[in-house]
């Protein structure tokens, strides 16, 4: 039984009975069925298209065929050898997520790597090279990127004018996708220092909700009480707390490792298309919901965070336009955690459904929303897959008299509030340079003028070294953890 489609799924037709393995099967083949159905990308509505045509060739196949899939596929970026010291530091079991997002077969040197992050010169490097230099070192995946990454996070690693906020905040999300427990002793140290930037505290209490060891536990408990810590806690960092401490319990009482599975058929529309270690699981109770009552859900002042986050990722895992206006709404509509809404722009980001346009657009114009949740939208709007033959939800304004398209929108939005004349907060001009940055290179490969096939292997213009790199198509993927493989 699908809870999306209310009815048994004819996706499934009362096959599949086996969830795990047909996970299994769909990591293997996903990439391999869109290659052969001449698509480009695996992002909503083309991955519907993908999941049918998986959902139809496992109904076709044989026991002995089906077995082949019993086995794990697409090994971690490094091989678990570190066990041991996540042992002694003290880090809950990781439990099987499914893989991860695959290594890219080609980055810079680990050096030019730590150049861009921890040189003499590199508090004053671009923002958008930065940000790549840290998603290359997360696929990457060493111990010595990680530490590099640790490094890179402390208020003081490199010169003047530093690190901003935002590069922080973001080296703090990656070292919690990472999930080694080497990082604790860094994250725990810059959330609990009250004088650093709120941003980057929340992130790293985020951080240490996901990699989930035991020795974090006290000090995200202690701040999870508004005022707590002798009043060093702000709102935004309380709830990002409590939404942690709450997934540790959900952790503790078996909730990952079982997957909470949920019973009967699993079907395409469960399976969700994201890598990312999130900070609340999807709720299985709303599979037999309609969309706008999961929405209701999320909407909902009175309900826990923690199960208003797991409504969230219930709807981004069931996808489409209408679980992204649901998720739109609360961007625009709720007033009671800045914390939540930069989670929804965050969620809309992975989704990359044009009809988010709008509400982000929204998000990121107003000047009294939070610097957090504008940022998110920002980085969301760069991330948007447009056919351009679309407007978004709404006309939007012309030019010339003319209706623009949602690529022009979008560049639009995000070159106005790229500029200090019009845009006070540094944390958004720098998420918008991000975002037009991402905007870019998915221009390039829509006029044919890099491949995913080809980019990573070659030089754009006469800049030689990893300024002139090509951006390479797993690596722009991995902010918003879209599945590559």
């Amino acid at each position: 039984f699908c809870g999306a489609h209310r009815r048994v799924c004819p996706e499934m037709a009362g096959e599949l009975r086996t969830a795990p393995t047909f996970r299994v099967y769909v990591a293997a083949e996903k990439a391999k069925v869109a290659s052969e159905l001449a698509l480009a990308e695996l992002s909503e509505p083309i991955n519907a298209r993908v999941m049918s045509e998986l959902a139809a060739r496992w109904k076709a196949m044989g026991a002995a065929d089906r077995a082949l899939y019993t086995a794990p596929v697409a090994p971690a970026v490094e091989a678990d050898a570190d066990a041991t010291s996540r042992d002694a530091a003290g880090a809950a079991p990781v439990a099987d997520a499914g893989p991860r997002v695959s290594a890219p077969t080609w980055h810079p040197p680990i050096e030019m790597l730590r150049g861009s992050l921890l040189g003499d010169t590199a508090g004053s490097e671009p923002v958008a090279l930065r940000m790549r230099a840290i998603y290359y070192l997360r696929s990457i995946g060493t111990a010595e990127a990680t530490a590099i990454l640790c490094e890179a996070l402390r208020k003081d690693a490199v010169a003047p004018p530093g690190h901003s906020p935002l590069m922080r905040h973001e080296v703090a999300y990656v070292l919690g996708q990472i999930r080694d427990p080497v990082a604790c002793d860094v994250l725990e140290k810059t959330l609990a220092d009250p004088m650093d930037d709120v941003m980057v505290r929340h992130e790293c209490a985020e951080a240490l909700g996901a990699i989930g060891a035991p020795r974090s536990i006290p000090l995200l408990e202690r701040l999870s009480v508004l005022g707590g810590d002798d009043g060093a806690c702000s709102v935004e960092i309380q709830q990002t707390c409590e939404v942690a401490t709450d997934f540790a319990r959900w952790k503790s009482r078996g909730g990952e490792a079982s997957g909470e599975a949920r019973p009967g058929v699993a079907c395409a529309c469960m399976l969700s298309a994201y890598s990312s270690h999130d900070p609340a699981p999807p709720d299985p109770a709303t599979d037999g919901l309609t969309t706008a009552e999961v929405g209701a859900i999320l909407r909902d002042t009175t309900r826990p965070l923690f199960e208003r986050y797991g409504a969230m990722f219930s709807l981004r895992n069931r996808g489409g336009r209408d679980a992204v206006r649901e998720l739109g709404k609360a961007l625009v509509e709720d007033e009671s955690s800045a914390l939540l809404r930069h989670e929804v722009a965050f969620v809309l980001g992975q989704m990359q459904h044009p009809a988010a346009l709008d509400s982000l657009a929204e998000a990121l114009r107003r000047p009294a929303e939070h610097s957090m949740v504008r940022h998110e939208a920002a980085e969301a709007l760069g991330a948007l897959e447009f056919d351009d033959d679309s407007v978004g939800e709404g006309s939007g304004d012309t030019i010339h008299n003319e209706v623009p398209s949602a690529t022009e929108r979008c560049r639009q939005v995000l070159e106005l509030h790229c500029t200090a004349a019009h845009e006070h907060d540094a944390v958004v001009r720098e998420s918008c340079e991000v975002a037009l940055d991402a905007t870019d290179y998915w221009s390039m490969i829509a006029n044919g003028e890099i491949s995913h096939a080809t980019e990573g292997v070659g030089l754009v213009g006469p800049e030689s070294g990893f300024k002139g790199l090509k951006t390479q198509f797993e690596v722009r993927k991995q902010h918003f953890n879209v599945r590559s493989n």
